[in-house]
């Protein structure tokens, strides 16, 4: 049970982390762009 937990809460903080870096990611992409359209 233990071993499963702490497997769990490994699994939360890499989804967590690619998420944020896909996130980061799409913002930075979505900026990129408007600034391509707007020139």
């Amino acid at each position: 049970m233990g071993k499963f937990y702490s497997g769990n809460i490994f699994i939360f903080f890499i989804t967590s982390f690619y998420f944020k870096v896909v996130h980061d990611v799409c913002c930075f992409l979505f900026r990129e762009g408007i600034l391509l359209f707007s020139a």
